[in-house]
Parts: structure tokens; C-alpha cells; sequence
């Protein structure tokens, strides 16, 4: 049988029924090893990288995440991203999850062709400042190109487009 001491190391040898040589070899490998045994030290040396590690990792994640919320990240769109208009809109209304600086933020819709398709300045809602307007051209049939860029008042950039379709 083979006989595995406290640290989990198989002991030297096959063990008689009676002992003998072979159980005090392994006897003598298990006294040998406690000297292996890791201090209060080493093991805490040991498990230092791995906690650290985590720590890391979590405090990464933890400033990433915060980077990503302090950022003016387009939610909600009128008319939304991909959808088909019947009609003709007014205006592109772009709602966001942060306030926006006026001076720094905007907005340009362009047709099919890459023509300018606003009527007039992109202006922020001085009553709701997470509201983006951009009044429209009376508009034909096709599909147009929202190209947005926002800074929030924590003067954090974010940018993005979308498109939509004017149908008759």
C-alpha cells in the first residue's frame, strides 16, 4: 500500500503488514517534510500574487466600469436606429445618459447621397441637458446617416452614427 504523508506526498516504498524498514523510511520522509511545511510567511508569499492578482483585476474592472458611466452614451433616438419613418420628420431628437456641454456637442444628418439634411443647428435642451435636437429638411425617401458626438459636462467625449429610412 502506499501511504501519502501530510503534505500529500506519496511516502517511499510498499509497507509490510509489520512496519519494517520501509514504514520507518516512511516515517523519517513525513518528519523530513514537516521542515517543508510552509510558515505563516511563506504561505502568506504564496498566496500574495494570487490575491494581488485579483485585487488587480477587480480594481481594473472597477475603474474601466467608471470610465465607461462617466461617458455620455447615446440612449434613446427618435427616430431610433434602423427603423423606417412614414412621413416626414421634424427633427432627430437624441436623448443621453449624462448632461451635455452645448458648446461641444452635435450633431449632422446627411442623405443618401451625403447631402446635408438639417435645417438648422443642432441645440441642446436647456430644460432636459441630456436632450440633443437636430431640426430637419423637409426630407425625401431614403435613408439617412445620424452622425453624433457628445461631451458631457465631466467634459468626457463619446461619438457614434446610426441610420434610419424616410419611407412615403
Amino acid at each position: 500500500m502506499r501511504v501519502r504523508n501530510w503534505t500529500g506526498r506519496t511516502c517511499a516504498g510498499l509497507l509490510p503488514r509489520g512496519g519494517g524498514r520501509e514504514r520507518i523510511a516512511c516515517q523519517a520522509n513525513a518528519a523530513a517534510s514537516a521542515y517543508d511545511r510552509p510558515s505563516a510567511t511563506t504561505f502568506g508569499a504564496r498566496v500574495t500574487p494570487r490575491a494581488l492578482s485579483l485585487l488587480l483585476s477587480v480594481g481594473v474592472l472597477g475603474v474601466s466600469a467608471e470610465r465607461s458611466w462617466a461617458h455620455a452614451h447615446l440612449q434613446q433616438a427618435t427616430p431610433a436606429e434602423g427603423s423606417t419613418v412614414h412621413g416626414n420628420p421634424v427633427e432627430v431628437t437624441l436623448q443621453f445618459t449624462q448632461e451635455l456641454e452645448p458648446a461641444l456637442s452635435g450633431a449632422s444628418v446627411l442623405g443618401e447621397k451625403g447631402e446635408d439634411a438639417e435645417a438648422g443647428r443642432p441645440m441642446v435642451d436647456p430644460a432636459k441637458r441630456r436632450i440633443l435636437h437636430v431640426p430637419l429638411k423637409a426630407s425625401l425617401s431614403g435613408t439617412y446617416r445620424v452622425i453624433w458626438h457628445a461631451v458631457s459636462v465631466d467634459s468626457h467625449e463619446s461619438k457614434g452614427q446610426y441610420t434610419f429610412t424616410v419611407a412615403p
